[in-house]
């Protein structure tokens, strides 16, 4: 997540010191200055793959596996206790997650936790309201682990992957656009470099950037907003992660 001033980071899957090494912790970092990163507080329960969404005030972590379908909230301007919101009613995890000034929404994921149902809604949760769990469109393909990015006026879901029960896995290339002022389905409008899944997203005021990927990949891609256009290989991560 992002303020203004500081990075954040929800949960996790960290050293064994919670159920099965999921953490609660949220933690912030200063963009003045490199320093080291500082606990403000925890989530309402230890939990890793959920996604984390910022409005113009506050911070948001919807869902998860190990926090099923809470949704936690956190001022940006101070750090005080964390407050746990009304349930999303439906789990989700290892969504996209993709924020604009006025909502939270999480493209794709999981649905249960038997890694069968993998689901291809885009689901929106207002911020003004501390709820509502709208499903407004679709994307092109069913998947999880895709990256989320976002422009002023789309939310972009970049890459992922279908995994279930019976044929081989499908690791999709594919960036999705969807509109924010109106419920649409999502377009495909680029690929990627590579197919690829557990890559994270990251975005400017013009481009949306997708950094590492699985099996330790350092690429950094970047897609421009303002016309829809393949990714291009921008440079490397210190080292490759996922």
């Amino acid at each position: 997540l992002s303020s203004q001033v500081h990075g954040y980071t929800s949960g996790g899957q960290g050293v064994p010191t919670t159920t099965q090494g999921r953490v609660p912790f949220v933690e912030k970092f200063p963009f003045s200055n490199e320093s080291l990163t500082t606990q403000i507080g925890s989530l309402s329960y230890g939990r890793n793959e959920g996604t984390g969404h910022q409005s113009p005030t506050h911070g948001y972590t919807i869902g998860g596996f190990g926090g099923y379908q809470l949704v936690d909230k956190f001022p940006l301007s101070n750090d005080t206790p964390i407050s746990s919101l009304s349930n999303i009613p439906q789990n989700r995890w290892r969504g996209a997650a993709i924020s604009s000034l006025t909502d939270a929404y999480v493209a794709g994921g999981r649905t249960d936790f038997q890694f069968t149902n993998i689901t291809n809604d885009i689901r929106k949760f207002q911020f003004s309201a501390d709820g509502g769990w709208a499903d407004i469109g679709d994307l092109t393909q069913a998947r999880d682990q895709a990256a989320g990015t976002q422009s002023t006026t789309h939310g972009y879901s970049a890459g992922g992957q279908f995994i279930a029960p019976g044929p081989s896995p499908a690791t999709y290339n594919t960036i999705d656009k969807f509109s924010f002022a109106s419920n649409n389905n999502a377009t495909d409008v680029g690929d990627l470099i590579f197919n690829l899944q557990q890559g994270v997203g990251q975005s400017s005021t013009a481009n949306g950037y997708i950094s590492g990927s699985q099996s330790y990949g350092n690429h950094i891609q970047k897609f421009p907003f303002s016309s829809d256009a393949n990714a291009q290989d921008v440079g490397d991560l210190s080292l490759g992660r996922e």
